[in-house]
């Protein structure tokens, strides 16, 4: 149960809109609508065309980046409309996350609502709102170039600075709530969770490098990538560095490598939380997080299978939220009211 009050209302809405963000701008990418639009204007700009006219104006200015030039040349407007609409949702859900996080902020200031913890928690997530529309707009440019494809290090920053943001949310919400005192945890727990969530932050990294590369399509298949274990593709590299930012094969092979080994780590931190002692409730929350970890990898595997199925892939993404949330339940857990 959650203690329902003006703070954490506020917090749920901006939780609910992100989760909703993130499933609209990964289906805006994976719809190709990313790049539909060709300039950023965050203050104005809210209603979109409206007449044939303003309409024919918007293709035009499309028609000048290398996205129509290149790739959707016999594109016609109706089909111009689909991809424009994608995008123009993930930007006024933008603008409407921007508000959420402002106006009930100012509401608080004036009625004096907030306690300094609350308050300094406040104005970091209107800062992280306000980065990542920049960050956003950021990743678009890189698109609007000679290649009409976004940078995937851009595209992992934007989609990274989501989920922190979200992980963060969760966490400032966790206080709120009710759940059994969790008792002292010892440091070796604490050391191997915060490993295991470097572990997960590394694979959210590689699979917005997967996105932006679009690396999910190469060898759609599993355990084996074709005939290998891994592609001779892979191991093609100017350089080692090179070949795991770079290389889209072994980018692929990296993903659904990493996927094993948090399977496996997550059933090895059960394993040592239940060796402590008197912490029943965090084990019950990490059988549920090992459980929301293999609903993950059968969605990734199945995401591959059906060579990106968009319906498929939302899942996947949905269901990494839910890691995320957990963990940063978590977090707060393990440091709260611990005692010798």
């Amino acid at each position: 149960m959650i203690k329902i009050n003006s703070y954490s209302k506020w917090l749920m809405s901006l939780i609910v809109l992100i989760t909703i963000m993130v499933l609209v701008g990964g289906l805006t990418r994976l719809t190709g609508s990313g790049l539909s639009m060709v300039d950023w204007r965050p203050v104005y700009g809210i209603l979109p065309p409206l007449s044939l006219s303003d309409w024919q104006d918007v293709f035009n200015q499309y028609k000048q980046f290398p996205e129509y030039q290149l790739k959707n040349f016999n594109m016609t407007l109706d089909e111009f409309k689909v991809i424009f609409y994608w995008e123009y949702i993930h930007r006024i859900l933008g603008r409407i996350i921007g508000l959420t996080g402002l106006i009930p902020l100012i509401y608080f200031i004036i009625k004096n609502k907030l306690s300094n913890s609350e308050f300094k928690q406040s104005i970091i997530i209107n800062v992280w709102i306000i980065i990542q529309g920049i960050v956003g707009w950021y990743m678009v440019k890189s698109g609007l170039v000679e290649n009409p494809n976004v940078s995937h290090f851009r595209l992992a920053f934007h989609l990274s600075l989501a989920f922190s943001l979200y992980a963060y949310l969760w966490y400032c919400l966790s206080k709120f709530i009710k759940s059994e005192p969790t008792k002292y945890v010892s440091s070796l727990i604490k050391k191997v969770i915060y490993t295991f969530i470097g572990l997960v932050t590394i694979q959210l990294i590689y699979g917005a490098f997967v996105a932006g590369l679009k690396a999910g399509y190469l060898y759609p298949n599993f355990p084996k990538m074709g005939a290998y274990w891994i592609s001779p593709e892979a191991l093609n590299n100017e350089s080692i560095i090179a070949g795991l930012i770079k290389n889209s094969f072994m980018i692929q092979f990296i993903h659904r490598s990493i996927a094993w080994v948090i399977l496996i780590s997550s059933l090895i931190v059960a394993w040592i939380i239940r060796k402590q002692q008197n912490l029943n409730h965090l084990l019950k929350i990490w059988k549920i997080i090992t459980g929301v970890i293999l609903l993950q990898f059968i969605l990734g595997v199945a995401t591959l299978l059906s060579k990106m199925n968009i319906l498929i892939a939302s899942w996947h993404q949905m269901n990494a939220l839910i890691l995320i949330a957990l963990l940063s339940y978590v977090v707060f857990n393990i440091n709260q009211n611990q005692t010798n």
